[in-house]
């Protein structure tokens, strides 16, 4: 390095200028007047030292030389000014270092807890580390010393008086954190002994929750990601040693997640009405702090937990910190899968299940619990943890209130809980079949909506599957809807039917619906056969099932499967008649005909004038992907609301067999499918 590079020999030319009285003023004589009884936090001896560290610190941090892109011979000059200013202030401070270890140390830390000019001055602190302390495991030693000195009930008896009053535990918890997070595996075994001490003493000192404790978890875990990829994990009392800390350090924390939701709906509440309730316009405390990620580092830790804002932030902390850092590690610090069970169980007790209770869309959670939940879900021995609360929230009936985008979010938890748990789906089947009322007293228009909403979980649970998965339940599903169609007549049940037939098509390879083309064709024959010799009133039942029928028409004419295309004539004229009709011409395609029958009623105040939209998706130079019509229309009023539809289907069907080349926009499908479903009311 530029530091060894000097000959020793040239001491006294170094020694020469401001900076060399500077550590001649702190030599030998000088220091044996500064004692442990005379330097304290208010003594004029302390204040100058922790002065001058910070100037010298400044220097280190600010003079640290970045090779530029063209060098000049202006840089040589710069450089040389840079190195050797560096030098002679690292080398003051080993001279004071040697003198008051302590002292010094905390100063240092406590200036990397203030500067924030650059992005590099938090390498420089941990640099300079490094050269004053002569080992990690000294290091380590000392930032312990100096949290254990500032936490109440921790060693007592031989404690120690702190001397930085301005330098708190959570500055020194991030300190530490950094550093753990920088050693290389056979350095973090070295001071993990003295480290885990300090996690003892944290555990062992109260029952009750501090602050310092997510600190403290936040450590164990860089150091613990450090010893696991080494050879250590294979002896057993690091291993149990960890478990058990980690563990109890674990629950500590979200049992005070849980315990803050007993005192107060913070997890009901949106981050921007938690931040107004406490007055406040941002969720990070004012600071003079112009780096963001300094201010990232320094507020890990909230100066007063007491106070309801820091508390809210503390716990989406803890909460963040579980579902990125806690989770994803936990095979690999706990092991033992009763252990893991058992601290998916706090977790899903203490923070999964308040978040659920009481919300009128069971799927709009907060982020940072969706975000636990994924993460345990990919952990297959904590699925008894998350399997009954998730089970809960698919069974209700206020599920399909939620948006898309919500919905969305699920599907890989969902696919996970079936693919898993052979029963479910089963279980699922048989309540498509039948849906008893609770009430003694018959209520057919309950009992149809509790079928409909089975019917539509089914399709739910089918589109979170992927190409083909529930190929072996097909023969029972098939099985269940045919019966629906043979013995419900609702037309809110024969809508989620059609839904889940849409499901099927996109979930399922062609030649495996051969069986269901004939149930399909006659329902949807019968459907609008039915519109054009009586047309529905406004504002009826039927028109949702015509809707619900045009709209499956739509989905199998993008499609345009082959065991379709051989009886798509019925409903659409396939010909160039559907371009250039011929004189007398007269229609035989149903489409055709609803489009003449509805077209003939007087315009009347439920048409909404409703466009039909191009059946082709364009993407700069590719061709055209063929796309549904209908997406975007929801619900009718009025069967003149499908007057277009009608009208224009067969010709633009036609044109995009051509246009497309059999491209499908699959994307379209799928979130059209989706919007169905989860209407967001």
């Amino acid at each position: 390095t530029e530091e060894e590079s000097i000959p020793q020999d040239k001491a006294g030319i170094e020694n020469s200028g401001l900076l060399g009285y500077v550590s001649n003023v702190f030599g030998s004589e000088s220091t044996q007047q500064i004692t442990d009884e005379t330097l304290t936090a208010r003594s004029p001896a302390y204040r100058s030292l922790d002065e001058g560290i910070r100037v010298l610190y400044l220097l280190w941090a600010t003079l640290s030389w970045n090779t530029p892109s063209t060098w000049t011979s202006k840089d040589d000059s710069l450089s040389l000014v840079y190195n050797r200013t560096r030098i002679r202030c690292c080398r003051v401070l080993e001279h004071l270092f040697r003198v008051q270890p302590v002292e010094v140390f905390e100063s240092v830390v406590d200036c990397w807890g203030r500067v924030s000019d650059s992005g590099a001055s938090l390498d420089a602190a941990f640099e300079l580390v490094d050269v004053l302390v002569a080992s990690a495991q000294n290091a380590v030693h000392m930032i312990c010393e100096s949290i254990s000195c500032r936490i109440s009930g921790i060693n007592e008896r031989n404690r120690k008086q702190a001397i930085n009053p301005h330098l708190t535990e959570g500055v020194l918890f991030n300190f530490l954190e950094y550093y753990l997070r920088r050693l290389e595996g056979p350095i973090a075994i070295q001071v993990w002994s003295r480290f885990l001490q300090l996690i003892k003493d944290i555990v062992g000192s109260t029952r009750d929750f501090k602050i310092h404790n997510f600190a403290a978890l936040s450590c164990l875990t860089a150091l613990s990601e450090k010893v696991s990829q080494t050879t250590a994990m294979e002896d057993r009392r690091i291993r149990k040693e960890l478990q058990d800390n980690f563990g109890k350090l674990l629950d500590s924390n979200v049992m005070f997640v849980g315990r803050s939701y007993d005192q107060g709906s913070w997890i009901r509440r949106t981050t921007k009405e938690s931040l107004t309730n406490n007055g406040r316009n941002s969720p990070i405390p004012v600071q003079d702090y112009k780096n963001e990620e300094r201010q990232d580092v320094n507020t890990l830790v909230p100066s007063d937990p007491a106070k309801s804002g820091d508390s809210t932030e503390l716990i989406s902390k803890i909460n963040d910190f579980v579902a990125s850092s806690v989770l994803p590690n936990l095979r690999k610090f706990l092991m033992d899968n009763d252990k893991i069970i058992s601290a998916c169980s706090n977790i899903i007790y203490y923070v999964v299940n308040p978040a659920m209770r009481g919300r009128a869309r069971p799927l709009d959670l907060d982020s940072t619990v969706l975000a636990i939940i994924q993460a345990m879900a990919k952990i297959p021995s904590a699925i008894k943890a998350w399997k009954i609360p998730v089970t809960e929230l698919l069974n209700d009936n206020r599920l399909f209130n939620c948006t898309a985008s919500a919905a969305e979010l699920w599907i890989p938890i969902v696919k996970i809980l079936f693919d898993a748990d052979k029963a479910a789906f089963p279980e699922l089947l048989s309540k498509v079949a039948t849906a008893p009322s609770a009430n003694i007293f018959t209520n057919r228009e309950y009992e149809m909506l509790l079928r409909s909403l089975n019917v539509r979980r089914l399709s739910f649970i089918l589109f979170a599957g992927e190409k083909n998965h529930f190929l072996t339940q097909l023969p029972t599903i098939q099985e269940k809807l045919v019966d629906i169609f043979r013995n419900v007549t609702a037309p809110i049940v024969q809508c989620e039917v059609l839904l889940c037939i849409r499901v099927l098509l996109c979930r399922l390879s062609p030649h495996n619906m051969t069986s269901f083309w004939p149930v399909l064709l006659m329902e949807l024959y019968r459907i609008f056969e039915q519109a054009i010799t009586t047309l529905p009133s406004d504002g009826t039942e039927d028109l949702q099932l015509i809707l619900a029928a045009s709209k499956c028409l739509d989905l199998l004419l993008v499609l345009q499967t082959e065991e379709f295309q051989i009886h798509q004539w019925i409903f659409v004229t396939d010909t160039v008649d559907a371009i250039y009709r011929p004189d007398n011409w007269f229609p035989e395609a149903m489409m055709d005909q609803l489009a003449e029958v509805a077209g003939a009623l007087p315009v009347g105040d439920g048409a909404n004038g409703a466009t039909t939209p191009n059946l082709l998706t364009t993407f700069g130079d590719q061709r055209p992907l063929r796309r549904p019509m209908l997406t975007s229309l929801r619900q009718i009023e009025s069967i003149r609301d499908l007057i277009p539809f009608f009208s224009n289907v067969s010709i633009t069907s036609y044109e995009s067999v051509y246009a497309s080349g059999g491209n499908v926009d699959w994307e379209a499908v799928e979130q059209g499918i989706l919007s169905d479903m989860f209407d967001g009311r």
